[in-house]
């Protein structure tokens, strides 16, 4: 999956999103992260998980006080980056 987040750019949010990534079972593959002023824009890749799961991740994410707009998730189909 790709999942996309717009973020107050402040310290622990990355923490705060890996943590629950985590507690469903995702794993970052792939991650940027560019600043927007006091804003952030956050990217991920996201290695194979259950669907169910990331979704539970991304309503979870979508709660925390320092999002700037709910998170996008695609689902990749191709995992080849070049």
């Amino acid at each position: 999956f790709y999942l996309h987040m717009e973020v107050l750019d402040r310290p622990g949010v990355l923490a705060q999103i890996a943590e629950i990534l985590g507690m469903q079972g995702a794993s970052i593959k792939s991650f940027v992260q560019r600043g927007l002023g006091d804003n952030a824009r956050l990217v991920m890749v996201l290695h194979p998980l259950l669907e169910s799961r990331l979704y539970a991740a991304v309503r979870m994410i979508g709660q925390l006080d320092f999002m700037r707009a709910a998170p996008r998730a695609i689902r990749v189909i191709d995992e080849e980056f070049t």
